[in-house]
Order: C-alpha cells, then sequence, then structure tokens
C-alpha cells in the first residue's frame, strides 16, 4: 500500500534500522482466494512505478538475474549442452540465499529449508508472470 511508497522516498541510513522484534512486527489477514492474491500483488507492482529509480533497477535486476538463470539452465539442458559447471553455479548461488533465509528463519523463528526452496522457485515464476500483468495492465488500479 502507500506505506511502502512513504519508505521508499523518505528512508535513508540515518532514519531507518531493521528491526526484528516479534513485538514489532505487523501482521495483515491473507488474500482468501487466489484471485484475490493475484489482484492484490498486481496492484502492489503497479505502485512500484512511484519508487526510486535505483531501487526499481535493483529490484528489476534481481528478477532479470533469476529468470535469466532459470531459463539458460532450461534451453541448454533441452539442447544437451548443459554442462556441469552451470549446475554447480546455479546451486552455488541456491545455496548462499538458502543461508541467507535460514539465518534469517532462525531470527523470525518461522519457515523451514524445504518451503525457502519451494518459494525461490515458485516466486521467480510467479513474480514474473504478475510483473508482466500488471506491466501490460491498461485499466486503472483500485486499490480498495
Amino acid at each position: 500500500g502507500d506505506d511502502d511508497l512513504l519508505v521508499n522516498q523518505v528512508a535513508t541510513s540515518a532514519n531507518t534500522t531493521w528491526c526484528i522484534n516479534r513485538q514489532s512486527w505487523m501482521f495483515s489477514e491473507a488474500p482468501a482466494s487466489w484471485k484475490s492474491f493475484v489482484r492484490q500483488k498486481t496492484r502492489h507492482l503497479g505502485a512500484g512505478t512511484y519508487y526510486r529509480w535505483k531501487d526499481k533497477w535493483l529490484l528489476g535486476a534481481i528478477l532479470f538475474f533469476e529468470v535469466f538463470s532459470i531459463s539458460l539452465l532450461i534451453i541448454f539442458a533441452f539442447l544437451n549442452l548443459l554442462e556441469y559447471w552451470m549446475i554447480v553455479i546455479y546451486m552455488i548461488k541456491f545455496a548462499l540465499k538458502g543461508r541467507m533465509y535460514l539465518r534469517a528463519q532462525k531470527k523470525l523463528a518461522s519457515g523451514s529449508w524445504y518451503e525457502f526452496a519451494l518459494f525461490d522457485l515458485l516466486n521467480i515464476f510467479l513474480s514474473s508472470g504478475l510483473y508482466m500483468k500488471s506491466h501490460f495492465q491498461k485499466k486503472k488500479i483500485d486499490w480498495n
């Protein structure tokens, strides 16, 4: 919603910090249906046009790298050109992300390794699809 837009515009290293104390957490109800979930995520992605240029670039670069690396593995596998070192590099990247996730999971007391693996894979495809939907969506976003 509007809160992340405000934080994106006014946050600096001098006025913002991380707080992982359980008492600082804010919970909200998850969408009740797949249609509601897609609508909510598309709406949130649409708000990204108001982010700072640097932040948009970083978020886009992360998604691009994820999609690009998975696509290359699939294409090379399909063409029987997949090399052992390509899989090793991808697994190293996955292991580093998993390590960061597990460290955060331990501090936040939530999630598990298999949830990370499933989310990591699904997130690539879901984010790409929802980005395309929000990017090419013609109608005005309804925040209600």
